[in-house]
């Protein structure tokens, strides 16, 4: 059943944007559209991401700190 769902929201998405896509399209010019299209992904996926991942942000930031000097 959850295969299923997942194949109709893929249609679904698919759809969607094309239509928005078209009368978007007609307003503004393909390099805003695709900048819009990617920041909406990104504040969607920003959060999902962190969620599953749980970085720990000590760990990074010292190593790239030494890198830079």
């Amino acid at each position: 059943m959850r295969e299923k769902l997942f194949l109709v929201l893929a249609n679904l998405f698919w759809a969607g944007n094309y239509v928005i896509g078209k009368s978007i399209i007609a307003e503004t010019g393909p390099f805003w559209l695709t900048l819009i299209r990617w920041c909406a992904t990104f504040i969607v996926l920003a959060p999902v991401s962190y969620w599953l991942e749980r970085p720990r942000y000590q760990d990074i930031i010292k190593p790239v700190v030494l890198v830079e000097l």
